[in-house]
This record gives C-alpha cells, structure tokens and sequence, in this order.
C-alpha cells in the first residue's frame, strides 16, 4: 500500500472515530477521566457564574434519602448536622422495625431540619427493601433527592458552585452521579489522613422525574425527550464528592460485622465470625477494611466529623456482641493482618480495578 493512501486510510478512520464519539452517550464518554467530556457542552448559559458563596447554599432545594438501622445510633446525629450545614432541610429515613423508628425519635436534630420517617418491608434486606419505596411520597416536598448513607458525607470541593446550578446548566440532565471518595478510618488519627477515589458513587435526581430507586447507587429516572440517550451524567468534574466513611472506627466495623442485614460478599461469614474473631482469624468485612486501610491516600479532605460521634453508645452497642479483650484481640489482628497486605501489595489488584465482591474472594484469610 503506498504512503498517500495509508495517508487516506487514517483521515477516513479519524472521521468515522470522531462521528462514533459524538453519538456516545454522556455517561460513557472516557474523553477526560470522569466520562464527561461530553457533559461540558451545554447549549444553557443559565449557572456559568454565581454568587451563592457561602457553603450553606450549595445543596439549598435538595433532601436526602437514606436509611437507618440501630447501629447508626452513634453517627446518626453528626450525619444530620452535616447535611443541614449545606442548606438541605428535609430529610427521609426508611426504617425496618418500630424500634429503629422509636429511636429516631429519640435522637436530637438541627432545629431547621426536618426529618421524616418512612417504614419498609421488614422482611427484605436493606437493598431490596430501598426498591420498594413509594417516591411519589415525597417528590413534591424539594426539588431535588440525594440518596446516600448515613456514612457517606457530601463535599463541596468548590464551594461557590449549588447544585442546583448545575442542574440548571444542564436542563436535559435529570440525574448526576456523584463519585466516592473513600476515607476509611480505624484508629484515632485516621481522621486526619488523606483521601483516594473509590470505586463508585451515589445519585442525585430531580425530584419531578424520579420514578423508582434502581438500586443502592441510582435512581430509575425520566427520559428528558427521544433525541437524547442518556439524561443521567458523571458530575465529579465540577468539584462534588461524597466522602464515603467505609469505617468511621474500629467498632464501627465490628458493628457491621455482627449486625449487617445485607445479603452480600462482606457479610457471608456473618454467622461465623465470633468463632473467626476467637480462633484468631479475620472476618470478611475486616479483610476488605484491611485492603481499603493500607491504600495511599492522595487527596486532601477535611476532618472527618468523629469528634460528633457518640462513642459511649458505640461502645454499649458492641459490648453487646464483644468482651473488650476480644475487641482487643480483634484490633492487634487487624493490624498485623494490615501488615501482610502491605509486604506484599504489588501483587494485590489495584484499587478501584476489583470489585470487593472478588476481593472478598481472593483476600487471605489470615
């Protein structure tokens, strides 16, 4: 083949290449490492500039969607606090029992905010459960529903944009998906350690055209008209974050290891994990904090809020399931396990590239 035509060949792919990328939809769109090239284009002007500086306005129009359960009694206070620092003033709060609705009623919260309690089948896990719920009920209370957890804590990394504004930027889009950062904290000090990306997120949608929760990280939404194929879009270019608290203690891990309700890979040992605790070993859940712990954090992120945790409560919860011995026992085998990770962490799968469902799988056991 001769040079000019090699030469015609490459211009002929470059313009099929350039023709594929324009009909990529938004959330798929790798052109600058959150896959959102695509989303920078918005034929609206409206949100370019703002004047909404103070960080109390940033998610002013928003309520949350979240759950709880009893070993939250500890973070739950600090979780509302936080969220109503940023402006929310509703937020929702599907319980399983009347015991967990009992408590919430119990648990002091921001005078601005208010908080409703919804019950859900109590007989699914917390996943399914979630999918169930009527959002009908509360889609005309505020313009736009976040979902998230209580250990999840949304960050304005750039404290001058709403997201409202965005929203507004961008008027085909009816929901953004905002990425994790993780910040796993074990030992006192931990909240003062640096941040790394996770591996997925949490949604926001406008309240209008939410029809049903997907799953634990999106929301089913309207389509915006026929000539778009997707209207949910990556929204971590723009400075959100939600700083996910994958611990927020030591306890706080060992809480979930003998309380999770989830049907899932960190819970599978759940029956077994006292015996695993007192052989020696380390549960499932502790493994994957293990793996998450040892990974070098590289961005910088505000205290975690621990000093707002209420950890006379934390300690009651878990002397109900562990002695203080056998919490130490668990403390030093965290630690030399964490070590044995380190020695060998080249070999490990890099973080995000696995999902804790594999590495759950392929974590030694001692």
């Amino acid at each position: 083949m001769g040079k000019l035509q090699r030469l015609k060949n490459v211009l002929i792919w470059n313009r099929q290449s350039e023709q594929q990328s324009s009909k990529t939809s938004l959330g798929c769109d790798p052109g600058n490492g959150f896959g959102a090239k695509t989303l920078l284009r918005s034929s609206s002007r409206k949100g370019v500039i703002s004047d909404d500086r103070d960080p109390f306005h940033i998610l002013n129009g928003v309520q949350i969607l979240t759950r709880y359960c009893e070993v939250e009694r500890p973070y739950f206070s600090a979780f509302l606090e936080h969220y109503a620092s940023l402006g929310v003033k509703h937020i929702h709060v599907c319980v399983q029992s009347d015991s967990d609705a009992s408590d919430l009623d119990s648990l002091p919260s921001p005078e601005a905010l208010q908080v409703y309690v919804h019950r859900i089948h109590a007989y699914l896990d917390p996943s399914a459960a979630i999918k169930t719920f009527n959002l009908k009920k509360i889609a005309e209370i505020e313009d736009f529903t976040m979902m998230v957890d209580c250990d999840e804590y949304f960050e304005p990394l750039r404290k001058n944009l709403p997201m409202r504004r965005l929203f507004e930027t961008f008027p085909n889009i009816n929901q953004f998906f905002i990425p994790w950062l993780m910040k796993p904290i074990v030992f006192p000090g931990d909240e003062h350690r640096d941040g790394f990306w996770g591996h997925t997120g949490k949604p926001i949608v406008r309240s209008s055209a939410m029809l049903c929760v997907k799953n634990d990280h999106s929301f089913t939404a309207k389509q915006t008209n026929n000539e778009i194929r997707e209207t949910s879009a990556p929204c971590g270019i723009f400075g959100f974050a939600i700083v996910h608290y994958w611990s927020r203690s030591m306890k706080d891990c060992l809480l979930k290891v003998f309380n999770n309700r989830f049907v899932d890979a960190k819970s599978s040992d759940l029956a077994e994990a006292l015996r695993i605790i007192r052989s020696g070993g380390i549960p499932v859940r502790m493994r994957l904090l293990a793996y998450l712990y040892i990974q070098d954090g590289f961005i910088n992120l505000p205290s975690a809020p621990i000093s707002r945790f209420d950890s006379n409560v934390e300690k009651i919860l878990l002397s109900h399931h562990l002695s203080q011995e056998e919490e130490e026992i668990c403390k030093n085998t965290f630690k030399q396990y964490c070590l044995r990770l380190k020695a060998y962490q080249h070999s490990l799968p890099l973080y995000p590239t696995a999902s804790l469902k594999s590495l759950a799988k392929t974590l030694p056991v001692k």
